[in-house]
């Protein structure tokens, strides 16, 4: 997200990033902002996030004082150094469509990368599962035991169905006498 850092205008990050969704970003190839912390600095990245703090705020008709989103900026990378800036634009996206109860605060900003990273956590446990699961099936020969197994077990189940004991049928006769 080398646009954001390099503050370009805010209309072209909207149109490059607004069709971003949680799904693209984490199959995406985005560098942490660990990694950008380490090529562009701490202070760029944490007013890079500050700026996006205080663009969101600008939607609720809230004004953060520069300070206070550096230092919730601070905060978020300190918390979420493991998302992307790319994360963080997705974030500050669906907060800016949420209803907001009260005043646009930090607070309310943690508390929404709170509950994406969770959502996040949560998509990313059902793609590696899906992976998992894509991959055991390609590793599964035709013939493979798994196959045998389960093609014995209906032969099994089958031939149990047509070989109950059927009391009328198997019954001896009983003499009358």
């Amino acid at each position: 997200m080398p646009m954001i850092i390099d503050r370009v205008s805010k209309r072209e990050i909207v149109r490059h990033f607004g069709s971003y969704t949680p799904a693209k970003v984490v199959g995406g190839n985005f560098p942490s902002m660990a990694k950008l912390r380490k090529s562009y600095g701490v202070e760029r990245i944490e007013k890079t996030l500050a700026w996006l703090i205080m663009e969101t705020a600008k939607t609720f008709n809230e004004l953060i004082p520069p300070t206070i989103a550096e230092d919730t900026a601070a905060d978020i990378l300190a918390a979420y150094y493991y998302l992307t800036l790319e994360d963080c634009f997705v974030c500050f996206n669906q907060l800016k469509s949420t209803k907001l109860y009260g005043k646009f605060t930090p607070n309310t900003i943690l508390q929404h990368f709170a509950q994406y990273d969770t959502k996040r956590q949560t998509l990313v446990d059902e793609l590696s599962y899906n992976e998992h699961l894509a991959a055991k099936e390609s590793r599964a020969p035709a013939g493979s035991v798994a196959d045998v197994v389960k093609e014995k077990a209906a032969k099994q189940r089958e031939f149990k169905k047509w070989n109950a004991p059927n009391k009328l049928i198997n019954e001896p006769l009983k003499k009358k006498g």
